[in-house]
């Protein structure tokens, strides 16, 4: 155990901004700082961190804590270990008391397997810098072969295993760590009936570090010419599951943020070679393809562009100039654009990859390459499809198909019909026929992944634009416990922590000590103009949710019932990313949102019975209201409209705000990208005038 002591001192030491930007990126919000929150799929900076409180807290799912809280939650830790890692990160010395292995190992199970890793890291370095072997092999290999610097292969803590079978097995015994461990993180392979051996053995290590600099893995070069498994990387294990690993984000982070930007590549010596070259905000996925959990915990990282409500997060992937190389590119884009990125690809020239790129040409010709070739990947997307086009006209359609399905893809309507507008030109297709195509796909999409939700079976939340599933909000939602005593605690803090002593004044509702549940920034908002319009809506919802509004007809000729709220919600708001600017509706969307597949879910009574007094008002207020008919018979007519009513209001708006922007703007370039969206609002406005005017 930790003396009370020590934990006092880190305790004091720790501040929060310091602890939570090692982990996503702030931006000053008044005397506060905002982001992404790291604990659930967070389309908007709804994460807030108070310096003056020595807190954090999301306004969405609930998380947060002081530092120590957050730690245990962002890195799935004991209470312990947390403080371990921020004794480490402020230098402060901790000396642990004599445990019993029994405890140790049904108390600190993981930390036992970090240290076993963080023993054969230094086992490994040890190898290649002190043994003839690890000189002769390992070294050359590094220095002669990959002609990595010295100070690069340090950086990265590069080591080698030796190639004695089970080497560091029996060296591990004799330094007091158990076989067992080494076997549960796979570095050691046991043997029915023989010795247990190395999994590693004569290869070259890279290991791979968490966000927060933990030894978690290890990948695994072969240096012999008979060994036929080129690679070999840890197996998961309970302190590494590689889908939520990007090898090199450790020593990136600071330039990511720096650069407002990351790259993405495929391999460990890819990412080391353009960090020896200087491009040192590069990142790679951990011997798997790239994956929707590494591309959020990337989100959460980067930087926007623009200003503390910007969302314009820029990553650029570099491949191979091969055909392997661009199908990873044209594979892996539609993956990042899904989550509201934006998205950009270099192709290097055909007989390279990043890892020789960068060591056949000097610093500044591989910046001035990247900077030259850089490419919008949706263009890219459209653009690969010109020889195929020009050979065999009738794979247009085929083409047009592939390219409606990447931009529908993209969550941001403006930035839709911009590509929509160029892949049009491009491809010298019909730009209203792909209009109505990306629109169906994305209204596809989006109820293949309800009906998926209904039977139980996984989804991706980015088929909902990005919006947090009811499953996830339970995951990541940390709902206070009461003990006997009646006193309420946050889950897996320390029993002595009562909740109020976690939670900051302005965070707490006057003359309670309960938290408040909004899903808004704190600081008061002004009415909104849209407010008549989404009044209506959510009457709409709280009084019609459950009825059906219409018959969809599947491809199989099966027809599908959509009830009002899949209406509203679903199909319109979610697929053109329309929010309630009213903090009150936003809760009782994202409500009926996480209660979508429950068939007993009754809205009026659960809205008019709500916890929360604010819903419970609101919900009485406009089911009570004489401006709405008891019956409506006219429903199928009356809610597309309404709908359309605020659409057309927040397109004119948006129009009318674009052409004081241009009039502001002294850059002339930048005035000729605000005239491209300013006419692209004018197209959209119109087309929802004619809607309007139809659907009356």
């Amino acid at each position: 155990m930790i003396d009370a002591k020590t934990i006092e001192a880190i305790k004091d030491r720790a501040e929060i901004k310091e602890v939570v930007e090692d982990y996503l990126t702030l931006q000053r919000r008044g005397v506060n700082y905002v982001g992404l929150c790291p604990f659930h799929d967070d389309k908007r900076p709804s994460f807030y961190v108070s310096p003056s409180k020595n807190f954090c807290h999301c306004f969405v799912c609930g998380n947060g804590g002081n530092p120590i809280s957050f730690i245990m939650n962002i890195e799935n830790v004991s209470y312990i270990e947390a403080i371990k890692i921020l004794a480490n990160k402020y230098h402060i010395e901790v000396e642990d008391k004599e445990m019993s292995a029994e405890d140790r190992q049904k108390h600190n199970e993981r930390e036992s397997l970090i240290h076993t890793n963080e023993w054969l890291n230094q086992h490994f370095i040890k190898n290649l810098h002190e043994s003839d072997e690890g000189q002769q092999v390992g070294m050359t290999y590094f220095m002669q072969k990959r002609r990595f610097r010295q100070d690069i292969i340090n950086k990265f803590q590069l080591g080698y295993a030796l190639k004695e079978r089970d080497h560091y097995t029996k060296e591990a015994a004799t330094k007091g760590i158990k076989t067992e461990y080494l076997v549960k993180l796979g570095a050691s392979i046991p043997h029915e009936g023989g010795p247990t051996t190395d999994r590693f053995a004569s290869r070259a290590i890279f290991p791979i570090h968490s966000i927060s600099g933990q030894v978690i893995a290890f990948g695994g070069r072969t240096l012999r010419a008979d060994d036929p498994v080129k690679y070999q990387n840890s197996p998961e294990s309970d302190v590494y599951q590689k889908r939520f690993a990007l090898y090199g984000l450790y020593f990136a982070k600071k330039a990511i943020q720096k650069e407002k930007k990351c790259y993405i590549s495929e391999g460990y010596c890819d990412v080391i070679s353009m960090v020896q070259a200087g491009i040192e905000n590069i990142v790679a996925p951990c011997g798997t393809a790239l994956t929707s959990e590494q591309i959020r915990l990337l989100k959460r990282v980067i930087p926007s562009v623009g200003g503390e409500d910007s969302e314009e997060k820029h990553v650029t992937m570099m491949y191979d100039g091969d055909g392997a190389g661009v199908h990873a590119a044209l594979k892996n884009g539609k993956l990042l654009l899904e989550q509201g990125l934006y998205v950009h690809v270099v192709i290097l020239p055909p007989d390279d990859d990043p890892d020789t790129f960068a060591q056949n040409h000097s610093g500044e010709e591989v910046k001035q390459f990247l900077t030259e070739n850089e490419q919008d990947y949706v263009l890219f997307f459209a653009k690969h499809f010109g020889p195929e086009i020009a050979k065999n006209p009738l794979a247009k359609a085929s083409a047009i198909m592939e390219t409606a399905s990447t931009i529908a893809a993209i969550p941001d309507k403006i930035r839709r019909s911009v590509y929509i507008q160029e892949c049009s030109r491009l491809l010298d297709a019909n730009e209203l026929a792909l209009t109505e195509q990306v629109g169906e796909l994305r209204q596809k999409k989006l109820l293949e992944t309800y009906n998926k939700q209904q039977k139980g079976e996984d989804t991706d939340a980015s088929a909902y634009g990005n919006t947090t599933t009811a499953t996830e909000a339970s995951n990541t939602s940390t709902t206070p416990a009461n003990d006997q005593s009646g006193q309420q605690h946050i889950a897996g803090t320390p029993e002595d922590i009562p909740l109020e002593a976690l939670i900051p004044t302005e965070f707490i509702q006057p003359g309670t000590q309960q938290r408040v549940t909004t899903t808004t920034n704190p600081i008061e908002m002004p009415v909104s103009p849209y407010e008549p319009y989404e009044r209506s809506i959510v009457h709409y919802l709280l009084k019609n949710g459950n009825d059906i509004l219409m018959q969809q007809e599947e491809d199989n000729g099966d027809k599908t019932k959509i009830t009002v709220a899949q209406y509203i919600l679903l199909m319109r708001m979610e697929i053109d990313n329309i929010d309630f600017q009213n903090p009150i509706y936003q809760r009782i969307k994202k409500d009926i949102l996480e209660h979508m597949n429950d068939t007993n879910y009754l809205t009026q009574s659960h809205f008019l019975n709500n916890s929360d007094i604010e819903v419970s008002r609101v919900a009485s207020e406009l089911l009570m209201d004489p401006l709405y008919p008891d019956i409506d018979n006219e429903l199928i007519l009356k809610v597309p409209r309404i709908i359309l009513d605020l659409q057309w209001q927040i397109v004119k708006d948006e129009i009318s705000q674009k052409e004081k922007d241009m009039l502001t703007d002294q850059d002339q370039k930048s005035r000729v990208d605000k005239m491209k969206e300013y006419m692209m609002l004018k197209n959209i406005y119109r087309e929802i005038s004619d809607q309007r005017g139809n659907v009356m």
